[in-house]
C-alpha cells in the first residue's frame, strides 16, 4: 500500500513537475495512478499511506532475544514511514499528521510498562524535537522555507480544527439521523460526505445501519484488548496496535465506504488475523 502510493506520487512529480502543477491540471488534489495513469483523489491515496505513517513507534520499541526478525521489521517500518510522510507533505494531508502523532503516543504508552529504558527513550525523543525546532527556526538546509511552501503547511494554516468543514458535517449528519431515520442523504451537511465511516453510513442509509455498524465496531475493540492482555512480544503488540490505530483514525476522518471500500475489507481481514492469534494462544494454554 505504501509503495503503490509513493510511486504514484513520484510518477505525478515526473509528469507534472510538482503536486501544485498537478492540482491545477486536475482542478483538485490528485495524484496519477501508477498502473492506469488515471487521477486518484488525495483522500484515496492518503488511505494507502495511513498504515505506513503508524509505524514510527516501532523503531523505539526495545527488542529481546526471543523476538525474530526485529531488524527487518524496524527497517521496513522506517522505510514505509519515511516514504509515507514525505508523500503526505506533498499532498497536504492533515489526517496523516494525526495518524503519525496519535499512533506514536498510543503505542509508546500502552505497549510498554514504565521503565528506565522507556524514560530514557522519551528523553532522547524530546531532545531531538527541541534540536529539530532550533534547526528549523534557523532554516537549516532550507527546511523552514520548504515547509512553508508545501501544500500541507498551507492547509494547516488555512483552517483551525474547529473551522474544519468536517466538524460541521459530523454534527449535521448525526442530528440528521433523527430527522431522517431512513437516511437518503437528505440532511444539509455542507459536504458531499460526512468524512466519518459511521456517520457516512447513517447519512446514506439511516440510523439502523449506523447502530449495527457501531455494534460491529465493538468486536474489533474487544479482539484487540484480548490480544494486548496476552504475553506477546512488545514489538508484536506495538505493530498490531499501531496498525489498528491507523485504521480507526482513518475511519473517524475519511469517507471510507465511498472513497476506497477495500480499505474497510483489509481492516476486517486484519482483525481476523488478530482473532486467530487469540484463539491459537487460548488453545496452547488449554493443551
Amino acid at each position: 500500500m505504501t509503495f503503490f502510493g509513493f510511486l504514484s506520487v513520484v510518477k505525478t512529480l515526473i509528469l507534472y513537475g510538482s503536486m501544485e502543477a498537478a492540482s491545477i491540471h486536475f482542478v483538485g488534489r490528485y495524484a496519477v495512478d501508477l498502473w492506469s495513469n488515471e487521477p486518484i483523489s488525495a483522500t484515496v491515496i492518503n488511505l494507502r499511506f495511513s498504515l505506513g505513517l503508524a509505524l514510527l513507534p516501532i523503531l523505539f520499541l526495545a527488542k529481546d532475544k526471543y523476538t525474530p526478525y526485529v531488524k527487518s521489521i524496524k527497517l521496513i517500518s522506517l522505510v514505509c514511514f519515511i516514504a509515507s510522510f514525505y508523500s503526505i507533505i506533498l499532498l497536504g494531508n492533515r489526517t496523516g499528521i494525526a495518524i503519525a502523532i496519535i499512533s506514536f503516543l498510543i503505542v509508546f504508552i500502552i505497549s510498554r510498562k514504565i521503565s528506565l529504558k522507556k524514560v530514557s527513550n522519551l528523553f532522547v525523543i524530546v531532545m531531538s524535537i527541541i534540536l529539530f525546532a532550533i534547526l528549523y527556526n534557523n532554516n537549516w538546509l532550507g527546511l523552514k522555507a520548504s515547509w512553508q511552501a508545501s501544500a500541507l503547511s498551507y492547509r494547516l494554516q488555512s483552517n483551525s480544527s474547529l473551522e474544519d468543514p468536517r466538524v460541521n458535517a459530523w454534527i449535521e449528519s448525526f442530528l440528521g439521523m433523527f430527522t431522517n431515520p431512513l437516511g437518503g442523504k437528505k440532511s444539509d451537511i455542507g459536504l458531499t460526505y460526512a468524512h466519518n465511516l459511521w456517520l457516512d453510513v447513517g447519512y446514506e442509509t439511516g440510523i439502523l445501519p449506523f447502530l449495527l455498524l457501531i455494534g460491529f465496531t465493538i468486536i474489533p475493540l474487544t479482539v484487540l484488548i484480548t490480544f494486548l492482555k496476552k504475553n506477546h512480544h512488545v514489538i508484536f503488540k506495538g505493530l498490531f496496535l499501531a496498525i489498528f490505530t491507523a485504521f480507526f483514525i482513518s475511519f473517524f476522518l475519511e469517507p471510507i465506504i465511498q472513497a476506497w471500500f477495500p480499505y474497510f475489507t483489509i481492516f476486517c481481514f486484519f482483525i481476523g488475523i488478530i482473532q486467530k492469534i487469540n484463539l491459537k494462544t487460548k488453545e496452547k494454554k488449554i493443551l
